[in-house]
C-alpha cells in the first residue's frame, strides 16, 4: 500500500499536507544542524573560541553561525537569552545579515509561522531595541504591516497589543526614526475603528491613550502623514479624547504646533504611498498586484469570489475595503504595458469591491475613500493616477449598473458641502481642478454624457447640472471633436508634457515584497524637496513611465500620440457614418408600430420586425437606433405595471400577450448556436440600457414560458447578460434586475424569487445582496408564500455552507429584516453546527434577533460537548439569560438529559480548571489579583452562580459530577476568585460534609423536616454519595448512583436516599450568602465549613 502522506517537519512553519519545504527552509536547516554541530559538548571558553574561529574564515561562515542562532532563538525559548548573548559575540556586520533574513520572513512567510515563534519573533524585536540595534525600525515597520484590518482574530490582536507595548516602553527609541513614528500612528488609528466591539474595551483604550500621546507630543512629525490622516480620525471622532483632539484641531490649531494653520493645510498634502501600502499585509498586496498585472479581463470573476473569501468574508472585514480602495487608488499604477493589454482595470477591481460593501456606512467610507484625492486636488502636486479609477467607474457603470453611478455622482455632489462646511469653496475648487485636468488628458473626453445621461434620475441631473454646469456649458459650446475614451488609465496628449507623477518626483520607492532591504534614507526622513528623477520600484506597483525625456526637456511619446490621433480621427469618421438612416423596411416598421394601437396587431407588427433584424443582421449604430425608438414606442409597457392582480395562468399568459414579448420569444425559440440570435441580443443589450427593466420582464417571461428546460432559460438570460456588458457576472446582474423589480413590483418579486433560486442556484445561494432585497421588501403574507415553497421542497435558498456568513452579516439588519430572515432559515432546518462559532460572539444588547432564534434552535437540540462549549465561552452577564435560559429549558427535559447535561459541564470545568492553568499560575503569582483559573474556567463558574440564581430546578447542583468539579475547581481559585463564587462553592461544601461525616440512621428522619439546612440542600436528589477523596478517581456519576430511588420505605443505604429525596424542593436563592450573612446564619456550619476549606486549600 502507498504510505499516508504527511505533512513535512519544520522548525519554524506549521506545514500543511500541501506544503512543501523552500530552498530558503533548507538553508536554515543546514545552518541549525552546523551550528549545532559546532557548540555541542563545548565549555564556555571553547565555544566562545570556536565561534570566532568560525565566523573568521569567511563570509558564509559568518552568515551561517548568525542564521543558526537566529533560528534557536526564534525555536527555543528557554535558552533564547544565552543564544542571543553569543550572537552579539559573534555578529560582525551590526545584525545585518539578521535583520535582512527577519524582514524576508516577516513579508513572506508570518503567517505560516507556529504560535511559539511569533512569540519569540517579538521578543527578539524587543531585545534588538533595547540594545540599539540599526536598521531595526524597518523591521518593525513590515512587522507591522501584519495587523491586518477588519481582522479580529485573537492572534491579530494579540499583535497589536504587543507591538503597541514595545512602542510604549521604548518610546524614546521610537521618536528617533519620524517615519516609522507616523507609520504607528497611522495604523494604530486605523485599527481603532476596528476595536469597537464591548470585549475589547480595554485594548481601545490603551490604544487611544498611545496615539493620542504621540499626536500631541510629536504633531509636527504626524502632520507630514498628509490628508489620509484627516480621514482615519474622522472614522473614530466619536471617541471622547479623539473628539477633544478634533475640537483643538478645528478652534486652537496653534496650541498643537505653532505653525499649524487648521485642516486645510493637512489636506493639501497628499499622502505617501507607503502609509497606503503599510495597511495592506504583504499577502494581500501580493493578491492583489497578480489580479491587476497577470489576470485578463472576463477571467476575474473566480479571482475576485477566492479574494472575498479569504479576506471579506467577516462582518468585520467591512473596514477592510476602505484600505484596498486607496491602495489600489494611491499605489498600484499600472505600466504602460497594462494600460494597453487586455488584464483588468483598476477601476472595474474598485467597482467590484464597492458592490461587496453591505452596510452603509461602510459604503460611505469606500466611496470617500474613492473621491479622497478629488477633495484637494491640485494639478501641480497630485497625480492624475490618484482621480482617474474614480470618472472610469462611473463612466463604464452607467449601461450595465446605472445605480452605482447614481449613487457615486449624488455622492460627489452632496460631498462638497458636507466634507469640510467651513472650507467647501476649497473642497469645489479641488473637485473642480479633478474634472478639468480629467478633460484635459482626455481621460474621458466629454462629461455631458455622464452628468446629463437619460439613465439618472431626474432630480439627480438637476443638482449635477447645479453644481457642474460651468463643465456642460463649455462642452455645449465646443463640440467639433469629443475625442476618445481612453477605457484603461490616462495616456498624455501631445505638446501638453503629460501629467507630472508627484509618486516620482518626491517620493521613495515602495520596496519589493521578495527582497525589501529597509535603508536608513529609506525610513529615517521623508524627502522633503523633489528629487531630480526616479528610481525603479517594483513593477507591479510603480508608476507607468508615460514618456521619454527628450534632450529639450519635453514629455513626448511619438508612437503613443500617432497612435491615439489615429484613434480619434477613426472614431470621428465612424460617427459620422452611423448618422444614416435605418434601412427603409425598419424605419417602416417602426412608425407602424408606434401609430397601431391594436394589441394583437402590434404584436404581429413587431415579429415581422425582429424577422427584418435578424435578415439584415443588423449590428453597431443601426441597434442604437433601432432600441431608442423602440424605447419610445413601447414606453407605456415599461411605466405600467405588467403583473396581474390575480396571478393565475390565464392572466400571466395575457400579461405576457405585449409587443415588448415577442423579442423574448423569437429569442427562446432560436437556438443558442444560431448566429441569428446577435442581432435580437443586440437591440435588448441596447435597450436595456435605455429601460433597465427589460432585465426582469425577461425573468418573467422565462418563467411563463413551458418550452424551454430550466438551462436552456438560465443559458438565455446569461447570454443577454453577456451582450450587454462582457464584464457582467451573472449574480451581479440578478441583483440588479432583482432590485429593480422589488422597486417598482413588489408582488412580482415574490413571484420571480423561487424560480430565481432554482434556474441560477450558483449566483443565488449565498448572494447576500439578493437575500437582503428578499427580507427588505417582504410582509408577513409574502414570507408565508415563500416558506411553503421552501418546505414543500420546491426551492432551497441556503446550503450548509451559506448559513453562517449569511447570519453573521445579517446582525446589522433591521429587527424585521432578522426576523423574515429567520422564517426562511427555520424553514430549512439549520444545523446546529453552523451557529456555534456565532454563539460567544454575539451581544446581548445588539444581536437581540439572532439569539432569540438561537434559543429556539438549542432548546430542540440535546447538550453535547460542543454545544456546552460554545455556551460557556459568551461572557457572563446577569442581565444576559441565553445561557441560563438553555440550560434551564434542557434541565426541565427528561432526567437523562439533566444527569448528562451535569456530566458534560463537569468534565468541561475540570478540563479548563487543569493545573496547567492554575496551580502553577497561582504558585508564581501569590500578591497579584490575576485570575489563576484562566477565562474559559472562571466564565463557566459565572454562568453556573447566574443559573443557581435564576433556575427553580437545583437537581444540577446536587449531581456528583457537579459536586466534585467545584470542589476541585475551587482548591484551584484564588482568594478573590473564592470570594466571589462562595455561594455557588458552598453547594460543594455541603454535600462534602455530608459525605464525609455520615450521620446515624436513627437521625436521618430528624435530619429531613430542616429543609432550610444549606447540606440538606446540597445533597438532594441526583448527587451520589461520594467524598472528596473519591473525586481523583472519576469526575462522572454512575448510572447506578444516579438512578432513580424507588418509593419503598426501609432502613440502610435507600431509606438515606429517601429522605434525601424529599428536600428537593429547598430553593438556593434561601442560602444565606457569605458577604451578607449575620451572626445567626454563620453558627450554623462554621467548623465543617473551615475543616472542607482547609481541605481544598
Amino acid at each position: 500500500m502507498e504510505a499516508k502522506k504527511v505533512a513535512p517537519s519544520s522548525r519554524l512553519f506549521g506545514h500543511t499536507l500541501l506544503d512543501v519545504k523552500d530552498d530558503q527552509e533548507d538553508r536554515y536547516e543546514k545552518s541549525t544542524s552546523f551550528l549545532q554541530s559546532l557548540i555541542a559538548g563545548k565549555g564556555e571558553k571553547e565555544l566562545n573560541d570556536a565561534l570566532n574561529v568560525t565566523v573568521a574564515k569567511d563570509a558564509k561562515s559568518h552568515e551561517d553561525v548568525c542564521t543558526g542562532f537566529m533560528v534557536l532563538i526564534l525555536t527555543e525559548p528557554d535558552t533564547a537569552q544565552k543564544h542571543y548573548r553569543y550572537l552579539t559575540l559573534v555578529a560582525r556586520d551590526g545584525f545585518h545579515c539578521v535583520i535582512t533574513e527577519l524582514t524576508r520572513l516577516v513579508l513572506d512567510k508570518y503567517l505560516k509561522f507556529k504560535e511559539e515563534v511569533r512569540r519569540q519573533l517579538l521578543w527578539f524585536i524587543r531585545e534588538m531595541i533595547k540594545n540599539q540595534v540599526q536598521n531595526i525600525d524597518g523591521l518593525c515597520w513590515s512587522l507591522m504591516r501584519q495587523i491586518a484590518g477588519g481582522d479580529l482574530s485573537q492572534k491579530n490582536l494579540w499583535l497589536a497589543d504587543t507591538l503597541m507595548d514595545i512602542f510604549t516602553e521604548n518610546r524614546a527609541w521610537l521618536e528617533k526614526f519620524p517615519f516609522l513614528l507616523r507609520s504607528v500612528v497611522y495604523t494604530y488609528l486605523r485599527i481603532i475603528e476596528d476595536h469597537a466591539h464591548a470585549n475589547l474595551v480595554a485594548l481601545r483604550s490603551k490604544e487611544v491613550a498611545f496615539v493620542v500621546g504621540l499626536i500631541r507630543d510629536r504633531f509636527n512629525d504626524v502632520l507630514n502623514i498628509g490628508r489620509d490622516l484627516v480621514r482615519l480620525l474622522q472614522n473614530i471622532a466619536r471617541v471622547p479624547e479623539i473628539e477633544q483632539l478634533w475640537h483643538d484641531m478645528l478652534h486652537n490649531p496653534s496650541s498643537l504646533f505653532p505653525t499649524f494653520t487648521g485642516i486645510t493645510q493637512i489636506m493639501n498634502t497628499r499622502t505617501s504611498r507607503r502609509f497606503l501600502q503599510s495597511r495592506i499585509t504583504p499577502d494581500m498586496e501580493k493578491k492583489l498586484v497578480f489580479l491587476t498585472s497577470q489576470v485578463r479581463f472576463g477571467s476575474h470573476k473566480r479571482y475576485q469570489d477566492w479574494f472575498q473569501k479569504s479576506y471579506l468574508g467577516t462582518l468585520e472585514s467591512q473596514t477592510l475595503r476602505c484600505d484596498l480602495i486607496r491602495f489600489i487608488v494611491g499605489v498600484i499604477h499600472p505600466t504602460n504595458e497594462l494600460l494597453c493589454s487586455d488584464i483588468i482595470p483598476r477601476w472595474a477591481v474598485i467597482g467590484w469591491l464597492l458592490t461587496t460593501c453591505t452596510s452603509p456606512v461602510t459604503a460611505s467610507n469606500a466611496k470617500l475613500a474613492l473621491f479622497y484625492d478629488w477633495l484637494f486636488y491640485d494639478s501641480e502636486k497630485d497625480n492624475i493616477m490618484n482621480i482617474e479609477p474614480a470618472i472610469l467607474v462611473m463612466h463604464h457603470s452607467m449601461r450595465p449598473h446605472p445605480a452605482i453611478t447614481a449613487t457615486l455622482l449624488d455622492f460627489l455632489c452632496r460631498i462638497i458641502q458636507n466634507f469640510y462646511p467651513a472650507g467647501s469653496e476649497l473642497v469645489r475648487n479641488g473637485i473642480y481642478s479633478s474634472l478639468r485636468q480629467i478633460v484635459d488628458k482626455k481621460v474621458l473626453p466629454s462629461l455631458s454624457p455622464l452628468f446629463d445621461n437619460q439613465r439618472l434620475d431626474r432630480e439627480l441631473r438637476a443638482m449635477l447640472k447645479e453644481r457642474f454646469g460651468v463643465f456642460l456649458t463649455k462642452e455645449e459650446a465646443d463640440r467639433s471633436d469629443p475625442g476618445a475614451i481612453m477605457d484603461k488609465d490616462d495616456i498624455p496628449t501631445e505638446g501638453d508634457g503629460g501629467p507630472t507623477f508627484s509618486d516620482d518626483d518626491e517620493e521613495d520607492d515602495i520596496p519589493a515584497l521578495q527582497n525589501y532591504e529597509p535603508e536608513p534614507e529609506d525610513i529615517s526622513e521623508p524627502p522633503t524637496s523633489p528629487k531630480p528623477a526616479a528610481t525603479a520600484a517594483a513593477a507591479a506597483v510603480k508608476p507607468p513611465d508615460l514618456s521619454a525625456q527628450t534632450n529639450n526637456g519635453h514629455s513626448i511619446n511619438q508612437d503613443r500620440v500617432i497612435a491615439i490621433e489615429r484613434r480619434l480621427s477613426q472614431q470621428h469618421n465612424s460617427n459620422g457614418e452611423g448618422e444614416e438612416d435605418l434601412e427603409q423596411d425598419i424605419l417602416e416598421k417602426l412608425e407602424e408600430l408606434r401609430e397601431e394601437r391594436s394589441s394583437e396587431r402590434r404584436c404581429e407588427i413587431m415579429d415581422q420586425l425582429v424577422q427584418i433584424l435578424i435578415q439584415e443582421q443588423a449590428d453597431g449604430e443601426e441597434t442604437r437606433q433601432v432600441a431608442e425608438k423602440l424605447s419610445d414606442i413601447l414606453r407605456d409597457q415599461f411605466e405600467g405595471k405588467i403583473f396581474p392582480e390575480v396571478p393565475n395562468s390565464e392572466n400571466i399568459e395575457d400579461s405576457v400577450g405585449q409587443p415588448l414579448f415577442v423579442i423574448f420569444r423569437t429569442l427562446c425559440e432560436i437556438s443558442e448556436i444560431d448566429p441569428n440570435r446577435q442581432p435580437i441580443l443586440a437591440v435588448l443589450a441596447e435597450l436595456y440600457g435605455l429601460q433597465p427593466r427589460l432585465g426582469y420582464y425577461l425573468l418573467y417571461f422565462l418563467k411563463s414560458y413551458n418550452k424551454l428546460d430550466a438551462k436552456s432559460k438560465a443559458a438565455l438570460y446569461k447570454d443577454l447578460c453577456e451582450a450587454i456588458d462582457d464584464n457582467n457576472s451573472l449574480d451581479i446582474c440578478l441583483v440588479n434586475d432583482m432590485r429593480q423589480c422589488q422597486e417598482d413590483d413588489v408582488n412580482m418579486f415574490v413571484y420571480l424569487v423561487p424560480d430565481i433560486y432554482t434556474h441560477y442556484q450558483k449566483a443565488a445561494i449565498g448572494n447576500v445582496e439578493l437575500l437582503y432585497l428578499v427580507v427588505s421588501c417582504v410582509d408577513g403574507r409574502q414570507i408565508q408564500t415563500l416558506v411553503s415553497h421552501i418546505i414543500a421542497r420546491d426551492f432551497i435558498m441556503f446550503k450548509k455552507d451559506s448559513f453562517q456568513p449569511v447570519i453573521n452579516i445579517s446582525l446589522s439588519w433591521e429587527t424585521f429584516e432578522q426576523y423574515a430572515l429567520w422564517q426562511l432559515l427555520q424553514s430549512h432546518e439549520i444545523p446546529v453546527d453552523c451557529i456555534l462559532p456565532l454563539i460567544p460572539r454575539l451581544s446581548y444588547e445588539r444581536h437581540a434577533e439572532a439569539l432569540t432564534h438561537f434559543m429556539h434552535l438549542l432548546k430542540r437540540e440535546k447538550p453535547t460537548a460542543e454545544l456546552i462549549k460554545h455556551l460557556m465561552s459568551r461572557d457572563p452577564n446577569p442581565t444576559d439569560r441565553f445561557v441560563t435560559a438553555v440550560l434551564s429549558c434542557w434541565l426541565s427535559q427528561q432526567f437523562e438529559d439533566g444527569k448528562k447535561l451535569g456530566d458534560l459541564i463537569g468534565s468541561q470545568l475540570c478540563k479548563q480548571a487543569s493545573p496547567a492553568g492554575g496551580k502553577r499560575k497561582r504558585t508564581l503569582n501569590l500578591n497579584k489579583s490575576q485570575n489563576s483559573l484562566g477565562a474559559l474556567a472562571e466564565m463557566t463558574l459565572g454562568h453556573l452562580d447566574l443559573l443557581r440564581q435564576t433556575c427553580r430546578n437545583y437537581d444540577l447542583f446536587n449531581m456528583r459530577s457537579i459536586q466534585q468539579a467545584l470542589q476541585t475547581v475551587r482548591s484551584l481559585c484564588t482568594d478573590f476568585q473564592k470570594k466571589k463564587f462562595s455561594d455557588l462553592f458552598a453547594l460543594a461544601d455541603s454535600e462534602s460534609e455530608e459525605d464525609s461525616n455520615p450521620k446515624p440512621k436513627s437521625k436521618s428522619k430528624s435530619t429531613a423536616k430542616s429543609p432550610g439546612k444549606p447540606k440538606k440542600t446540597a445533597s438532594s436528589s441526583g448527587g451520589g454519595g461520594g467524598s472528596v477523596k473519591n473525586s481523583e478517581t472519576s469526575g462522572l456519576s454512575t448510572d447506578s448512583e444516579d438512578d432513580p430511588v424507588p418509593t419503598k420505605t426501609g432502613k440502610g443505604r435507600n431509606s438515606a436516599k429517601n429522605q434525601r429525596k424529599r428536600t428537593n424542593k429547598v430553593s438556593y436563592k434561601e442560602m444565606p450568602s457569605s458577604d451578607s450573612s449575620d451572626d445567626d446564619d454563620m453558627k450554623k456550619t462554621p467548623k465543617k465549613r473551615k475543616k472542607v476549606s482547609s481541605e481544598s486549600d
